[in-house]
């Protein structure tokens, strides 16, 4: 018996056999992660470090909720570099705060696509570096 006779005796419903090649979208802590992504950026960019600080401690909670433990781990570490340096544009410790913002981020969006989501945004802005030179 050739391999197409065996197909067409064992008459698979053609939708049991697919398999998704994306996350289940619509998922309500989808649009909360999103959310979060949309307010760390913009309180990155009008520099209000203090609100970013707080908004770093939900982002440890979420990634201890998801199993994410980069995602915490990048999250506190930003948090205590906020609150140990003087940041002005430009300078040597807004750069490293911009690459782990980054890099932070990039992670976000990572559990933003596993969860689900059905908007396509971008994962962060363009400037944000994700180069190890500037982590030192």
């Amino acid at each position: 018996m050739g391999i197409q006779e065996r197909a067409k005796k064992s008459k698979v419903n053609r939708k049991s056999a697919q398999v998704p090649l994306e996350p289940e979208k619509n998922s309500p802590i989808g649009g909360e992660i999103g959310f979060l992504k949309k307010e760390l950026i913009t309180l990155f960019e009008k520099e209000r470090w203090s609100e970013l600080s707080e908004a770093l401690l939900t982002v440890a909670r979420l990634g201890e909720g998801h199993a994410q433990k980069e995602l915490c781990l990048k999250s506190q570490n930003l948090r205590q570099l906020l609150g140990s340096r003087t940041l002005v544009s430009g300078s040597s410790n807004y750069n490293q705060v911009a690459a782990r913002f980054g890099q932070l981020m990039f992670h976000l969006s990572h559990l933003h696509w596993r969860v689900g989501s059905s908007e396509e945004t971008a994962v962060f802005p363009k400037y944000f570096d994700l180069d190890e030179e500037n982590m030192q």
